[in-house]
């Protein structure tokens, strides 16, 4: 693994759950993208990209 560099990270268990951790701030990262290209922009695609963005973080949650 690549990110064997730091030793936290070696154990395959704990990079599943760093990962688990981390997968709802990033699902957050791309609705927040996905509103701001939609202000940007205008285009209906990002919004519902947005929503469907969201909903999925409300399903997981």
């Amino acid at each position: 693994l690549g990110v064997c560099r730091r030793r936290r990270y070696c154990d395959a268990r704990q990079l599943w759950r760093q990962i688990r951790l981390w997968h709802p701030w990033v699902i957050m990262l791309k609705a927040g993208w996905f509103e701001y290209r939609w202000r940007q922009t205008g285009e209906q695609q990002f919004i519902r990209l947005a929503d469907e963005t969201w909903r999925q973080l409300r399903m997981k949650g």
